[in-house]
């Protein structure tokens, strides 16, 4: 499950003054007073107890967790999706073959984007 939360940037400065969830009304009552508008995230619920109690401790840290759990991996999204079209037998076996470096032979069948994800994540960053 998910639900919408106000995160709060990084700059701002802000009270948290309440944070139980309401299922009446199907969202969290955390008020924040705070300078500048907070930005809302769909966040699972899981985190939420968790962000909120964090905020009191660590504001900009618990807000820069939270903002980084939504950056996603295009290029590993996109390979998540070329694979989902085959079955678990053949992910695996492609999967492996490409950690084990086993050669063009090996992954001759495996979707472009499983190559590139490969090669980028074996590059060493400067």
């Amino acid at each position: 499950h998910t639900r919408d939360l106000k995160v709060l940037s990084g700059a701002a400065e802000a009270e948290l003054q309440a944070a139980d969830w309401d299922e009446e009304r199907g969202e969290t009552n955390m008020k924040i007073k705070e300078s500048s508008p907070p930005l809302t995230m769909n966040i699972p619920t899981d985190y939420i107890q968790g962000y909120e109690q964090a905020r009191v401790v660590a504001p900009e840290i618990a807000d820069n967790y939270i903002a980084h759990t939504l950056i996603g991996d295009p290029l590993a999204e996109e390979m998540a999706a070329d694979l989902e079209e085959l079955s678990p037998e053949v992910q695996n076996s492609l999967i492996q073959a490409a950690m084990n470096n086993e050669g063009a032979e090996a992954l001759r069948d495996a979707p472009a984007s499983l190559l590139r994800f490969f090669e980028q994540s074996s590059t060493v960053p400067e």
